[in-house]
């Protein structure tokens, strides 16, 4: 695994993963059904997300530019 693929897959999943812990304890509710339903929907969310950046490797750019053609993975 190369540092490339630590910065773009890892760095971003684990900290996302500190974000939504951070929410999910830092509210004194009560843990309801609702909130984990909720913090179920993030992760997933936050999973999805992850995996298409790692799909789109090197031709993810925030600004819109033709690098490379993507034919494989969720896209």
């Amino acid at each position: 695994m190369d540092r490339g693929t630590i910065l773009r897959v890892w760095l971003p999943m684990v900290a996302g993963l500190l974000v939504l812990a951070w929410i999910f304890h830092s509210v004194p509710e009560p843990y309801g059904p609702t909130r984990l339903i909720g913090l179920l929907v993030a992760l997933i969310g936050l999973a999805g997300v992850i995996l298409s950046r790692y799909t789109l490797g090197r031709s993810f750019s925030v600004a819109p530019k033709a690098t490379a053609l993507v034919t494989s993975g969720i896209y």
